[in-house]
Order: structure tokens, then C-alpha cells, then sequence
């Protein structure tokens, strides 16, 4: 029977009157970021997980607040899928992954894989998590599994943590006690090379030949006669990491018969891991990383299964997806939409992601993962490193920036001047002479007066008055084009409502997608409202 034919292009959510976002859309995964109380979990999260509830998805949900899984749960009700719902606690089901790696795939080597994951997994969840550059120390591990796993299984037909643990702890510290008849007795490690090697006596086993036996041999060899802090070291992380799997719910969840196994979501089963970090800590996530993954691996190879496998696509969903981060997910991303699987991931910022991402490489890291997402939604945000990464995404575009001055004066000036004079003269004169003459021998008589007199009167007067006025106005425009942010990077901290009373429970968004131009803006992003319920 052939695969059934989905439709990808079939709508999940209606974004505005135009526009809707897809399956096809949903399988390029999707990143919502906002700050804490900008509405992203109650809003956007929930609607997508919802849509993909509603439309049959397969989902994988993961918890770490204690209200999670009853909020899921509350999802899966308003989807109508409760029916198809498991809530995973603690004792509710187990999941063997080395049992369950050898019945899928047949090959040892498979689960010395898997293995080495799992303690991968446990390792970055340490507080004292060592760097992404410890290459070496990485091989080593390896290595170390490569020739403890397949001895177990040629011996016991099975492997089990516990006998990992066992084989590791009682291995020869020198050549001298390997040789030692006592010590022989009571080595686990010893006793498993001796049932092996009775087994491939009786016939072949599968992962385990002459040539192995002999490689392992020669590799135990060479291990014992190491710098003794070398092969402590290597030993010593191994136990560590996997002595976690011996007690409390790591040891519930994956140690004992299989009760479950990640192939139901791709029969439409929704899943809801409720050990939630703030709960159970370091182990939570441990066990939450390790279930995520084991999907991811059985995922990309449930093509190469029953058609009926690869019918209906499947969801990863992660809340606070910082805490869930492994990085496996990256690569996962860029495999996974051929295997119908979308990943959707909400977190508060770029940042955040770094930091989870961690080692010598976090920043290029961070980035990888993040290019995997074609969808992105940006709540309120206030990390300015986020919305600069936002504003430099969406790109720059042609602006129009106008410029407009007035102006416009007055000016008067008023005078008045006013002068009186007088300037009056009186001059009089007068004069008078008299002359009398008289001589001997005769007489001669004369005289003579004169007088004069004269007046002069003058006087001025003089007003003057001035005044002056003027005024002047004046109008511009000027309008200039630059290449600049589509949006500024400081609109996602002021331009987005967050809900609750003071907006009314109106909550804002903007989703971008690579490759789409919404037709209300002609760009590739669209503001969305939201009202909280």
C-alpha cells in the first residue's frame, strides 16, 4: 500500500484575511521569541501547537514548569484529540533504548551510537560540562564503548546498562592483574570475555566475528598499559555519566521491559513528557534530551519503514527550548522535512540560545541553529541583541525621509523727537556828542550832538516724529532617500502590545518567513493581533 498523499499547502492557521500559514510552512519549523510576559506562550505557541493538533500531527511535547503538561493537556482538549493523548510520569512507561536500537536497526554498532549520545546528553546537562573541543576525550569515549558493547552482547544476547557499568568497573588495571588467576574469579569484565568467546565457538554472532574478538582484544591490551590518570579519566566519565541510569527516574524511565517506543507519534500519538525540569532537575532534562533525540533518530529513518510510518507528519514542541537544547537538533533540522516533522521552539532571546548552546563555538552554534527556522515570530522584545539580529534579518529597504522648516519675523521701531527753543536779543544802543569851539581874535561858535539806538528779537521752534515697521515668513520642504532598517531595532521593544489588563488582552507579533511576501505589506513580514483567552 502506498504512502497516502498529504497536502501540504492545507492551512493551520489564518494569519490575516489574505494570508494563512501551512503545513508546507510548519515543516520549516518555527522560532518564537519574546521577552518574559510578552504574550508568546499564551499566544502564538499555543495557537500552533493547537493548529497541528487539530490537524492530525503526531506530538511531542516537552515540560519545564510544573503547569506545562495541564496546559497541554488543556490543548489537546480544545484540539479534540484527547483520545490520542499519553501523559508520560514517572512509572508510567519504559523505554530501553539499547533494546530498542537493536530490534530496529539489528546492528551492534547502532547502539554503541546511541550510547554514546545518551552519555552525551548527560554530560552537557552537568553543571561541569566540558567544552565542544574536547575531540579527544569525545573518541575516547567512544572508542571505549566500541569495545565494551559488542563483547556483552556476543556473551548475553542482551546489553544493559548495568552490565556496561559492571564490565567497566571491573576491568584490569594492568597487565600483571589481568593475568591474575584470583582476580579472574570475581571480573565481570573477565567472566564476559570467557562466555564470548564459548559463544563464537557455537556460531556466528551478529556484530561480533573472529576479526572483532580479536580487535577487542587487542584494544584492552593497549588500554591497560595507558598513563594510568589517562585511562581513569576515560573510565571515570563513562561510569559517571552512565551511573545516573542506576537509581531515581532515569533508571524508572529507561531501565527495565519496553513499554513504549517513539514510533506511535507517527501514528497520530500525542505525547506530554511531564517530568519537568523545575521538578526534577539535571535528571528531567536528561531524560527529556534523551526521549527528544531517540524521536529524531527514529524520524529520519522512518521512510525506510512500513509506508503507514511516514503518513502523518509529527511535532516537536519546546517551550523555554533552551533547557531542551542538544546539538544533534541543528543537524536533525536540516534533515528532518522530508520526514514530516516540524520543530517549534519558543525561547526569550538570542542570547538565550548561545548560552544553551554552549562551548568554544556558542555564538557560530546559535546561528546554525537558528538559520534552520524559515518562520520566526517576534513578540515584545527588550534584548537589543535580538532585535538588531531581527532588524538586520528582515533586511533594509529605500526610505523616504521628509524634512519640513518654518519661520517667520517681525520687526518695528518707533520714534518721536521734539525740540523747543527761544532765543530772544535785546540790544540797545545810544549815543550823543557835543563839540563847542571858540578862538581869540574872533569868535567862532559850533557844536553838534548825535544819538542812536537799535533793538533785535528773535525766537525758534521745532517737533519731529519717526516711525518704522516690517515682517517676513518663509516655508520649506526637503524629502531625502537613504537605504536604511526596514524596521528599527527598537520598534520590537515599543511597537508590540503584551496583553493583560493594560492593553485588554490584545497581544502583537510579527511573523517573518524567508521566501513569502504577505500581500497587505508586499514584504516578507506581517504584524499579528492576538486576543488572550
Amino acid at each position: 500500500m502506498g504512502r497516502k498523499r498529504l497536502s501540504l499547502d492545507g492551512a493551520l492557521l489564518r494569519l490575516s484575511r489574505f494570508s494563512t500559514w501551512t503545513i508546507r510552512h510548519a515543516l520549516s519549523h518555527i522560532l518564537i521569541l519574546g521577552t518574559t510576559g510578552s504574550g508568546k506562550s499564551s499566544t502564538t505557541f499555543k495557537q500552533v501547537i493547537i493548529a497541528m493538533l487539530r490537524a492530525g500531527f503526531g506530538m511531542l511535547l516537552c515540560t519545564v514548569k510544573e503547569e506545562d503538561a495541564r496546559e497541554y493537556k488543556k490543548y489537546c482538549m480544545e484540539a479534540g484529540r484527547c483520545a490520542s493523548l499519553f501523559i508520560w510520569r514517572v512509572g508510567a512507561a519504559v523505554l530501553d533504548f539499547i533494546a530498542w536500537e537493536l530490534a530496529r536497526s539489528g546492528n551492534i554498532n547502532n547502539v554503541v551510537d546511541v550510547v554514546g549520545e545518551i552519555i552525551e546528553i548527560a554530560l552537557s546537562c552537568s553543571p561541569s560540562r566540558g567544552k565542544s573541543g574536547d575531540e579527544f576525550w569525545l573518541s575516547a569515549r567512544q572508542a571505549h564503548l566500541r569495545y565494551t558493547i559488542p563483547p556483552l552482547f556476543a556473551a548475553y544476547g542482551r546489553v544493559r546498562i548495568t552490565d556496561i557499568l559492571a564490565f567497566l568497573r571491573s576491568a584490569p588495571k594492568s597487565l600483571e592483574q589481568m593475568r591474575d588467576p584470583e582476580w579472574q574469579k570475581t571480573s565481570f569484565w573477565w567472566q564476559t570475555f570467557i562466555k564470548a568467546a564459548e559463544r563464537l565457538k557455537q556460531g556466528p554472532i551478529p556484530g561480533f566475528d573472529e576479526a572483532a574478538a580479536q580487535r577487542c582484544a587487542e584494544y584492552w591490551n593497549e588500554f591497560i598499559s595507558l598513563d594510568s590518570k589517562t585511562s581513569s579519566n576515560i573510565t571515570i566519565t563513562l561510569t559517571t555519566a552512565l551511573s545516573r541510569f542506576e537509581q531515581g527516574i532515569l533508571s524508572e524511565l529507561f531501565c527495565g521491559e519496553t513499554t513504549i517506543v517513539p514510533e506511535i507519534l507517527f501514528h497520530q500519538a500525542i505525547v506530554i513528557l511531564d517530568f519537568p525540569v523545575q521538578s526534577y532537575g539535571e535528571d528531567g532534562a536528561i531524560a527529556q534530551k534523551a526521549i527528544k533525540y531517540l524521536v529524531q533518530r527514529a524520524s529520519l529513518g522512518r521512510h525506510g519503514m512500513d509506508a503507514r510510518q511516514g503518513v502523518h507528519p509529527l511535532g516537536i514542541g519546546m517551550d523555554e527550548a533552551q533547557v531542551m537544547l542538544y546539538h544533534r537538533d541543528a543537524e536533525f533540522m536540516a534533515r528532518c522535512r522530508s520526514s514530516l516533522v516540524s520543530v517549534v521552539m519558543a525561547t526569550q532571546s538570542l542570547p538565550a540560545l548561545r548560552v544553551a548552546c554552549g562551548g568554544d563555538n556558542a555564538h557560530d552554534r546559535a546561528d546554525n541553529l537558528v538559520s534552520n527556522f524559515n518562520t520566526i515570530v517576534v513578540h515584545s522584545s527588550g534584548c537589543a541583541t535580538t532585535n538588531r539580529w531581527m532588524a538586520d534579518k528582515i533586511g533594509r529597504s529605500l526610505q523616504r525621509r521628509g524634512g519640513y522648516s518654518q519661520n517667520h519675523g517681525t520687526n518695528s521701531s518707533h520714534g518721536v523727537s521734539l525740540s523747543e527753543g527761544d532765543n530772544w536779543g535785546v540790544n540797545s544802543n545810544s549815543g550823543g556828542s557835543t563839540s563847542h569851539n571858540s578862538g581869540a581874535g574872533g569868535s567862532s561858535y559850533g557844536g553838534g550832538s548825535s544819538w542812536g539806538s537799535g533793538s533785535s528779537h528773535g525766537g525758534s521752534d521745532s517737533y519731529g516724529r519717526n516711525r518704522s515697521t516690517g515682517s517676513s515668513q518663509g516655508e520649506s520642504w526637503s524629502v531625502n532617500e537613504t537605504m536604511d532598517h526596514t524596521i528599527e531595532a527598537g520598534w520590537f521593544g515599543t511597537g508590540l502590545r503584551t496583553g493583560g489588563d493594560a492593553f485588554g488582552g490584545r497581544v502583537d507579533a510579527l511573523w517573518y518567513q524567508s521566501g513569502r511576501i504577505f500581500p497587505e505589506t508586499a514584504t516578507n513580514f506581517l504584524q499579528v493581533e492576538y486576543q488572550q483567552k
